[in-house]
Order: C-alpha cells, then sequence, then structure tokens
C-alpha cells in the first residue's frame, strides 16, 4: 500500500501531549519489527530528514516511510490492522511537520528528544543513542546526497563523531559509563544547528533568486 509524501506546506495542529503518548505507544509495538521503537528514534529520523539534502522532502513517501516499523517486508507483522497503520502513519506526518517548523524557528524553538535519567545525586544524564540511531538511519537512504550536500557546505567530519559513536559507528565506551555517553549526547544538537542553519540559507538564497 502506497505511504503519502510528506508536503511541508501543509498546514496541520502541533501534537499535544496526549497524541505524542499515543504515537510513542505505537512506536514501542514496532520494536519486534526493527521499526523505529521510541519516540527519541523517530525525532532523530525525522531531524535526519529535514536537515542537510531533506531527502524527506524531495523523496516520496514509499521510499522513507516504512523504516519506521522496519521496512516494506515487515508492514503485516508491524500491524494488527490498516486503521493502525493509517493512525501511525499521520501522526507520523504531523509530528514530521513539527520538527519541521521548530528546525525553521532555529536553535530558540528546536529541541532534540533524548533520553533523559536523574541520579540519586539529583545530576541529569543524557542518552542519544536511539536519537542517532534514528539520524542515521535517515542518512542511510541516500549517503551520496549527503556526502555530497556537506562536502559542499563543508560539515567537518568532528560534528558528525558524537552522532556515529553513539550509533555504535566508531569506538564508543560501553554503556556502563554513562558520563561518556552523556558527554556525546550534549555535543550531537552542534551537528544539527550546523545542518539546519545552512539549510535555512540555503532556502533563503533561492527564494531571493
Amino acid at each position: 500500500m502506497e505511504c503519502p509524501d510528506y508536503q511541508p506546506d501543509l498546514a496541520t495542529s502541533a501534537l499535544d501531549e496526549v497524541a505524542l503518548d499515543e504515537l510513542d505507544t505505537l512506536l514501542q509495538g514496532l520494536e519486534a519489527t526493527g521499526g523505529m521503537p521510541s519516540l527519541d528514534a523517530l525525532d532523530g529520523y525525522v531531524t535526519g530528514l529535514l536537515t542537510g539534502p531533506r531527502l524527506g522532502c524531495s523523496l516520496p513517501g514509499r521510499d522513507w516511510m516504512p523504516a519506521v516499523w522496519g521496512g516494506a517486508d515487515q508492514e503485516a507483522r508491524a500491524f494488527a490492522s490498516q486503521k493502525r497503520r493509517k493512525r501511525l502513519i499521520t501522526q507520523v506526518l504531523r509530528y514530521m511537520r513539527q520538527v519541521d517548523a521548530d528546525l525553521a524557528g532555529g536553535a530558540l524553538h528546536w529541541e532534540p528528544v533524548f533520553s533523559m535519567a536523574e541520579d540519586g545525586d539529583g545530576r541529569e544524564w543524557v542518552d542519544a543513542r536511539d536519537w542517532c540511531a534514528g539520524f542515521l538511519s535517515a542518512v542511510d537512504l541516500d549517503p551520496a546526497a549527503w556526502q555530497a550536500w556537506c562536502a559542499e557546505q563543508a560539515i567537518g567530519a568532528e560534528l558528525w563523531a558524537p552522532v556515529r559513536q553513539l550509533a555504535g559507528d566508531g569506538e564508543l565506551a560501553s554503556p556502563e559509563e554513562p558520563e561518556a555517553v552523556d558527554a556525546l549526547s550534549r555535543a550531537v544538537p552542534a551537528l544539527v544547528d550546523a545542518l539546519a542553519g545552512l539549510s535555512a540559507d540555503e532556502a533563503g538564497g533561492e527564494a531571493e533568486a
């Protein structure tokens, strides 16, 4: 069954807390099929679709949406009914539009969804591993497009390093060392700030031409 394309100009209402909880519950049910297991992972995925070469706007929905539930071949396992499938797709598109608007608003509006935990001393620990895995899933849709875009915009490898490490692409301290995970996680937004900022400049330049 076809998946609708993302339409950035289509006005949609933002998801409230109830809708976000529903979306998170729907995603948790997809873990067995290799889909996005949490809102963290989905947030990373759609952020990857909406930054850099903005593949979410150029690729048809059938090319990127099935990854949310683990791939087109997992659809029958992922959904007990077409109603549930339709509900997930609708909420994903609404969430994507919300993230797109936040990114367009700049650093004051955009905030990633990372896992947070507080220890007994009141210290807050950040874990962006699911988010980074989702983000790189978007990059993997067209690595050549990403490589060309980053080369043209001079996005350095040092900005990518925390994302790749947290996603398991490189050397990373074991999960038993939360300090390493926390430090890397706090460095992740710098990449998105660069990507989103450059995307905005590029879009603005096209509008003025």
